[in-house]
């Protein structure tokens, strides 16, 4: 087993005792990857991460509470501002630093677009569960995922005589972001797959796979993780004829067949010396992740849907990329057409919104109490 594979491992292990926890308990983790998360924080000795972690949960379950206190608004857009709080805290650390946040020095690709990607995304998460089950079952189930899952990838590093994963790796050269549009990039990515859940209900195949298919930089590659996610799929639905689950149950399912697949098809596609599938293959997290993340959306959102939220969402990330690289007195007019178009969307979402504000005043004043019952 390599390092990469060991960090694989831990990410599985932590996203499967999440489902394992939730199955049994129906207690939620903060987020279905933070305690992998922060299992593989730990392995590599990254307190200053772990406490960086808990700090940007910390302001952002403020700012959740907060809101509910003075606006009612569905737990959709809770989790909506609870994500893009944290992905607008850690880009801001990060450009305030020079691109320079997270694990530094900053490599691009490999593990460092999922761990910066987890920095920027699970506070956000865990936020989100503190606000809804309290502190003290959210913090000890994300203690427990974390330390269960630390423990189990240092004794498979000692039992293999293999090193417990470091951060950063040596990661392959990024082609395509820098240190200074990686997390400006990252905050449009969120901002937008958001926009896209709320107004429209459409998905986006994930925040990490929208910025991992551009970092490819190769059609090929980017086929090969669409097969792997269609066997995801035609197996998901053949098992669902036979076995009846909540939608959460099967999103947890999902992530961890996608995750599975994933791993043993580019692991068996490297071995044979598939150029298509080495490329991915050379990435720790990312393509595990995809996978899991496109087929749970397809399985809740039908595959067209999908596909446009997954088209606007690419879109959006490699035109915002460019211009930041481009570094163009005009670059930044057009990104701020791109924020005000991401706003106009949430502003269609809010009409909605609104209309059940008014829905609810109207109910509330013809039945001031309880609504009439027939006995």
């Amino acid at each position: 087993m390599t390092e990469l594979d060991l960090m694989r491992m831990t990410m599985i292990v932590g996203i499967t005792l999440a489902a394992f926890i939730y199955q049994r308990t129906r207690l939620l983790s903060g987020g279905l990857m933070t305690g992998g998360y922060l299992g593989i924080l730990i392995t590599a000795g990254s307190w200053g991460d772990v406490l960086g972690w808990a700090v940007a949960s910390v302001v952002c379950y403020l700012i959740v509470k907060t809101l509910t206190y003075l606006v009612a608004l569905p737990k959709a857009w809770l989790l909506m501002i609870a994500i893009v709080s944290s992905a607008l805290i850690h880009a801001g650390a990060v450009l305030i630093s020079g691109g320079k946040g997270g694990q530094d020095p900053v490599f691009l690709g490999s593990v460092e677009v999922v761990i910066a990607g987890g920095m920027y995304l699970t506070p956000g998460l865990t936020a989100y569960d503190l606000a809804r089950q309290g502190w003290i079952r959210t913090v000890g189930v994300v203690a427990l995922i974390a330390g269960i899952t630390a423990g189990v990838t240092f004794g498979i590093s000692a039992i293999g005589n293999i090193a417990a994963p470091t951060l950063p790796l040596t990661n392959p050269v990024s082609l395509v972001y820098t240190d200074v549009s990686f997390p400006i990039v990252m905050l449009i990515c969120i901002a937008t797959a958001e926009a896209m859940r709320l107004s429209f209900g459409w998905g986006s195949g994930g925040i990490i796979g929208s910025v991992f298919f551009i970092e490819l930089l190769s059609w090929e590659s980017f086929f090969v993780i669409i097969g792997l996610t269609a066997v995801t799929v035609i197996v998901t639905n053949v098992l669902k004829r036979y076995f009846i689950m909540t939608p959460r149950q099967w999103f947890q399912f999902t992530m961890i067949l996608g995750a599975m697949v994933a791993w043993i098809g580019l692991s068996v596609g490297t071995y044979f010396g598939i150029e298509a599938a080495a490329v991915p293959g050379a990435y720790a997290l990312e393509p595990l992740l995809a996978v899991g993340l496109i087929s749970s959306d397809v399985a809740r959102y039908g595959t067209w849907k999908t596909v446009a939220g997954k088209a606007i969402v690419l879109s959006t990330v490699f035109f915002t990329n460019l211009m930041i690289i481009q570094n163009d007195p005009d670059s930044v007019r057009w990104i701020a057409l791109i924020v005000a178009g991401i706003v106009i969307v949430y502003l269609i979402g809010f009409i909605y919104v609104r209309k059940g504000w008014l829905h609810a005043r109207k109910v509330g004043e013809q039945f001031p109490l309880l609504p009439p019952v027939k006995v």
